[in-house]
Order: C-alpha cells, then structure tokens, then sequence
C-alpha cells in the first residue's frame, strides 16, 4: 500500500512540475505573440509612410513630365 501512495505522489508531483513548465511555456507564447503584433504594427505603419512616398513621387513626376511636355511644345 505505501507503494501505491508513493507512486501516486510521484505522479502528482510530476503533474504539477508538468503544469508549471505549460504555465512558462503559455506565458511565453503570450509575449511572442505580443512582440509579433507590435512589429507587425511597426512594419505596417512602415509601409504605410512608403506608400505616402511613393503617391507623392508619382505625382511630382507627374508634374515634371506635364511641365517638360509642356516646355517642348513652347519651343516648336
């Protein structure tokens, strides 16, 4: 009988050493998954002042082709 106790402490013990390391490794989930949503923010506001740059620069060169075209055709 005493066996049988010891064992089932064992198991206990073990169960409990087991829900600590899922509680660790949850938590760590938790904060990679926190850190991916930030740098997935940063990287869209990134891309979002790119795509700002890239609207300004169409429409300056734009712009500059309706000048220059605009230039040749004062100088025929």
């Amino acid at each position: 009988m005493e066996e049988v106790k010891a064992m089932l402490r064992a198991i206990i013990e073990n169960q409990a050493i087991t829900n600590a390391k899922l509680d660790a490794l949850e938590m760590k989930a938790a904060k990679f998954e926190g850190e991916v949503r930030s740098n997935f923010r940063e990287l869209q506001s990134q891309m979002d002042y790119l795509a700002g740059k890239l609207g300004q620069h169409d429409k300056d060169l734009y712009i500059l082709r309706h000048n220059l075209q605009a230039d040749t055709e004062k100088s025929y």
